[in-house]
């Protein structure tokens, strides 16, 4: 019994998570087009591109929200008795995930047709973390004897003024 109980448990983030996976699928890959501004992600302020509205990105909630409630009575029958249960909610919970995701999603999508979000596009105008360039390399410095990690940290000791002089 306390097996069965343990998996209906786990089984049940199915419901909650997966229009969580939906909206964020839909939100960097299908709307941004896996696009980011970098710097916006670590400033809090108020009025940066991902505050949103105080803070709180209403058209992700409103999509949780209106993903999860009709999975809910299937969620709420695994509690139940056997004998209470209704087999057409049974079915919705038992595609909660891909159901969630999918509802999720367009919805997540359809707010942002109609209210669309400022700057979805939107890319730092140079690449401040050193993200996307090559990383520098020291000349004369074999990295076969170092693994990748001590190559980037050595790199990330490198100045400008280094590798302006060595090329």
């Amino acid at each position: 019994m306390a097996a069965t109980n343990f998996l209906t448990v786990v089984g049940s983030f199915n419901v909650f998570l997966g229009p969580f996976m939906g909206i964020m699928f839909a939100d960097y890959f299908l709307i941004r087009k896996r696009t980011m501004k970098l710097t916006a992600l670590f400033d809090e302020t108020p009025g940066t591109l991902y505050w949103y509205s105080k803070g709180w990105n209403w058209r992700a909630a409103f999509a949780w929200i209106s993903s999860v409630w009709f999975l809910m009575p299937g969620l709420v029958q695994r509690g139940l008795p056997s004998s209470e249960i209704a087999l057409g909610w049974t079915r919705l919970y038992q595609l909660s995930w891909f159901l969630g995701c999918l509802v999720g999603g367009i919805v997540y999508m359809l707010l942002d047709f109609f209210w669309p979000m400022p700057g979805k596009t939107v890319v730092d105008d140079a690449d401040y973390f050193g993200t996307f360039g090559e990383v520098p390399v020291l000349q004369g410095f074999d990295n076969g004897d170092v693994s990748p990690v001590e190559v980037k940290e050595a790199s990330w000791n490198v100045s400008e003024k280094d590798i302006e002089a060595q090329g």
